[in-house]
């Protein structure tokens, strides 16, 4: 199912669970959101890495010059998040919202690239590029991405909440993607030699802005009280993830 039909199924659901409610919410009002969701990452993440070392046998003088040049891409897979929020409504169609959103992603990283081997050869020794080798590499890295935003935004409320309140606004804030990864090891097979690469683990964090939208409605059974709720929002920044959450909501 690509991400248009997702959406349309997603909303005609919560229209298919409105039921009629009395009253409308008034200024002052402060709404209380707690939903699981769909997290979709929409950015990959593509850098390159190089390198010079020298290549020795521990009893000898350096045997040569190794030179490294790796690409990376790392792709986070969807994952189930959580969110929690707090709108307190200025007037009956405006309200300012605060949110924390957590995830957890299933990650990939593939590297490629190459090594060349230049020898020393000689008394004294000299390089020899004459005689140099490149071979290729090749490995895939696994490892886990975990996600926190958080965000505030105003919601511009449309509908008169006598059967659905249907609201949209910008949102801006922060995130903090926690990364762990594995490297797999990886070993790179000259003529003359093999070169191996032990596995290696490797952390990180990386915190960005982000900004963007959120098109959401909440399902009430009475003006206060509890009610269903169901978001779609989109935010840009280093991940950009797109967020699909339905749960629960009460307004005092």
């Amino acid at each position: 199912m690509n991400g248009r039909r997702m959406i349309c199924c997603f909303f005609s659901a919560a229209l298919l669970l409105a039921v009629p409610t009395s009253g409308r919410a008034a200024e002052g009002d402060k709404v209380f959101r707690g939903a699981v969701g769909y997290v979709i990452p929409t950015t990959d993440f593509d850098w390159t890495e190089s390198g010079q070392q020298e290549y020795r046998d521990p009893a000898f003088p350096p045997l040569g010059r190794l030179e490294s040049l790796l690409g990376f891409h790392t792709d986070a897979e969807a994952g189930l998040g959580l969110r929690l929020g707090f709108e307190y409504l200025l007037t009956e169609r405006i309200g300012i919202d605060a949110g924390f959103d957590y995830s957890s992603h299933d990650a990939e990283t593939v590297f490629s690239g190459r090594s060349t081997f230049t020898p020393l050869h000689g008394d004294p020794p000299v390089w020899a590029p004459e005689a140099s080798e490149t071979a290729p590499i090749i490995g895939i890295a696994a490892g886990e991405d975990r996600l926190i935003m958080i965000t505030v935004g105003v919601n511009f409320h449309f509908l008169d909440r006598e059967k659905l309140d249907l609201y949209l606004g910008p949102v801006v804030g922060g995130s903090w993607l926690d990364t762990a990864h594995s490297s797999g090891g990886y070993t790179v097979g000259f003529d003359s030699f093999v070169l191996a690469n032990p596995a290696r683990d490797s952390q990180g964090t990386e915190a960005s802005p982000v900004f963007g939208a959120v098109l959401g409605t909440d399902i009430a059974t009475g003006r206060k009280g509890w009610m269903q709720s169901a978001s779609i929002r989109y935010l840009a920044g280093s991940v950009a993830p797109l967020s699909l959450h339905v749960g629960l909501g009460y307004r005092r």
